[in-house]
């Protein structure tokens, strides 16, 4: 048996080994953490990528949703404005269905009907344009068969004239249905705009008087059915401070006045006054009276105020006015223009209160889509109606 001995160099050698042993394993060691973090690399790599993934899954669902909120808002936005036309359509509708100017030539037949109104009307004003006649108003409470002159004086007659479901029927009558005549009408339904109230005076001084309108008038006139009336003008915007004080007869040119009784207080969304003192204002005991309410209303109709300073000035409507009533509060006639009345209708206007047939005026008024033009000189209401 061989024996080996250990020296020197066995122990270098041995030691040697061990040497190399342990390298191996650092190096072992060294790999496996490599493998490790090469994994744990690949691992966040593939967090990366799933997160980028989802992140680009997000911005193309986002896309989406862009996309579909851009579409839902843009069909919208073609909604309302369908609704805009749809609202204005309605609106226009309304309007033409309480308020229509139109003229007419009576027949002197002995049933002469125009058709033109379109609707019953609540109140009809008529007036003569190429003769002498007063301008007078019908209306549903007056009932059938009755009709007053505007004019200061004239009480209210019975004639032969029925407000029906397109516009009016005339029977024979030399003032109102004699041949060849053309009229101007303005014929007015009960509506937020307008309304119309019959009642008896009973002479309280300070009475108040029911009326629909739902909100306060803008203008009145209040006309005394019998004995020797005179007729009223309230304006709301006529004055800054109690405007319910300051009186234009309707039926006159008389110059704006101050006197309480005719309307007392200012009106309200519910009622309006009426007084009497001595023989005088809108309800005295034993009379019957009609008053008619008017109210401002988009298209529809336009009342107020403006000062004149001798030069064309526009008053703005917002609608293509059909007919106006224009008054100075210094005095003078009422004036009327219509778009009906002829074929310039801009230089040519008629009274409510003188026998004067449609004639040319020196100054003319320009009625556009949204306004009128006119150059006068001193504090005018107007009335416009579509």
């Amino acid at each position: 048996m061989a024996i080996i001995k250990m020296g020197t160099t066995g122990s270098t050698g041995t030691t040697g080994g061990a040497t190399t042993a342990s390298t191996a394993t650092i190096t072992t060691a060294i790999q496996t953490k490599n493998t490790q973090q090469d994994a744990a690399i690949a691992a966040i790599q593939t967090k990366n990528t799933q997160q980028d993934t989802l992140l680009t899954t997000n911005t193309a669902k986002d896309a989406t949703q862009d996309t579909t909120l851009a579409t839902a808002l843009a069909d919208i936005a073609v909604l309302k404005t369908n609704v805009a036309t749809l609202l204005s359509a309605a609106a226009g509708a309304v309007v033409s269905a309480i308020s229509k100017v139109f003229n007419y030539v009576s027949t002197g037949s002995s049933t002469f009907s125009s058709t033109q109104a379109t609707f019953k009307p609540d109140f009809l004003l008529i007036k003569a344009r190429n003769t002498t006649r007063l301008a007078a108003v019908a209306d549903v409470a007056r009932g059938d068969n009755k009709l007053q002159y505007i004019q200061n004086g004239f009480a209210e007659a019975t004639i032969g004239i029925t407000l029906d479901n397109t516009g009016l029927t005339l029977a024979a009558n030399t003032d109102f249905n004699a041949a060849n005549i053309n009229w101007e009408a303005l014929a007015l339904k009960k509506s937020t705009s307008f309304d119309v109230v019959a009642y008896s005076g009973d002479g309280d001084a300070n009475r108040t008087i029911a009326h629909s309108l739902g909100s306060i008038p803008d203008a009145m006139w209040v006309m005394q059915r019998d004995g020797n009336p005179s007729n009223y003008a309230f304006f709301r915007e006529i004055a800054t401070s109690s405007p319910e004080s300051k009186v234009l007869e309707l039926g006159s040119n008389e110059a704006m006045y101050t006197w309480a009784d005719p309307f007392k207080a200012m009106p309200t969304a519910q009622v309006f006054s009426a007084g009497a003192t001595g023989g005088g204002g809108t309800n005295q005991i034993g009379s019957n009276y009609v008053a008619y309410l008017f109210k401002s209303i988009a298209e529809k109709c336009k009342i107020g105020k403006f000062t004149g300073n001798n030069t064309s000035q526009s008053i703005d409507l917002d609608f293509a006015p059909a007919f106006v009533i224009l008054r100075a509060l210094s005095g003078g006639d009422w004036l009327i223009w219509s778009k009906e009345s002829s074929a310039n209708p801009n230089t040519k206007s008629m009274t409510l209160n003188t026998y004067s047939a449609e004639g040319n005026i020196s100054t003319p008024m320009t009625m556009n889509d949204l306004s009128f033009e006119v150059a006068v000189n001193g504090d005018f209401v107007y009335m416009a109606f579509v």
